[in-house]
């Protein structure tokens, strides 16, 4: 993703810098960087990782930091440095078919980034997924598979527990206090859990999230996408299910805030029939999605980058809205 940013960032003119604590090697092998830098070990001290960032951006004399998704320590130390130095600094995270989500807290997407809202622009479905799943099987196979039954049945998908968008949550719902309150209030329902594919967690073997009403399943989401009821806690999957028409009860920030239902403390109980009662506004998601696609999140090589990045977020937008609907 960052050498795909650089490509274009440097065909317009920019000069492009680049630290990470890994793929040295790549960086440099594309051309496209000015310089490439290592972060030191993650068990640094804090203070010598803000000199080692602060000496980077003022020796090239940076203008802008993107932090690619919001992740502790490495992207502190560069937000506060930037906050130090009164460097602009912006988050971005990758979405679907190359496309990436900006924001200025990092955390996906928030009211706030919204802007004026929705379009009426066709929707840009995404047409491949983040991360490699499995085959598709039919429901028939998977209730047998699992000794689902009952249709009572929710499907909670994973998080990185490192992922900010957890620790900064504005409800204040840990991820392990999120499973343990479905798990534990409504022990008449079946817990399909499939883990992030980056969590240590979600192997068949951990100890963690151990509850007799808990199925840990490795199924496509297509295939999981069948079931009813869903619930995710800040995850772009809750964006994929809800523009398709499901139904999903969330924590935290996420992408089509306003679609789901909220859980708050203390209100775990009877989550299946909470889901299912909540009456989604068809209309009002499909503006949003459209939005979210055509406009809010942009491609790698879009044209536009550059003044996104520089210009923000209501300039470009403009843009967009007048291009397409010309089209």
């Amino acid at each position: 993703m960052a050498i795909e940013v650089a490509k274009n960032l440097s065909a317009q003119g920019h000069g492009v810098h680049s630290i990470d604590h890994g793929q040295l090697e790549e960086y440099e092998a594309s051309g496209v960087f000015k310089s490439c830098h290592l972060w030191k070990w993650i068990d640094t001290p804090k203070k010598e990782l803000e000199e080692q960032f602060r000496e980077i951006v003022t020796q090239h004399k940076i203008d802008l930091v993107i932090i690619t998704q919001k992740l502790f320590l490495y992207s502190n130390v560069a937000e506060k440095v930037c906050a130090d130095l009164n460097i602009k600094r912006i988050f971005t995270e990758f979405f679907f078919d190359d496309k990436l989500i900006f924001d200025d807290i990092g955390l996906q997407y928030t009211r706030d980034n919204q802007a004026t809202g929705a379009s009426n622009l066709p929707i840009d479905w995404p047409k491949s997924d983040r991360e490699t799943q499995p085959s598709d099987i039919y429901m028939t196979e998977l209730r047998a598979k699992y000794n689902l039954l009952t249709d009572k049945n929710v499907v909670i998908y994973g998080q990185v527990l490192w992922d900010m968008s957890l620790l900064e949550s504005p409800c204040g719902i840990t991820y392990d206090e999120y499973i343990e309150g479905l798990c534990r209030k409504n022990t008449d329902t079946t817990f399909l859990f499939k883990p992030h594919p980056k969590d240590a967690w979600g192997t068949p073997t951990s100890a963690k999230y151990s509850y007799p009403n808990l199925i840990r399943v490795n199924e496509s989401l297509r295939t999981l996408f069948k079931f009813q009821a869903h619930t995710a806690y800040s995850s772009t999957v809750i964006f994929e299910g809800v523009s398709r028409g499901l139904r999903f009860a969330s924590v935290g920030y996420h992408l089509l805030q306003n679609h789901t239902h909220k859980i708050k403390r203390g209100e775990f109980g009877d989550i299946f029939n909470k889901i299912l009662s909540y009456k989604p506004n068809t209309v009002s998601i499909r503006h949003e999605a459209s939005y979210i696609t055509n406009i809010y999140a942009m491609p790698m090589s879009d044209q536009y980058l550059a003044n996104r990045l520089i210009h923000g977020l209501n300039q470009t937008q403009r843009e967009y809205v007048l291009e397409k609907k010309a089209v």
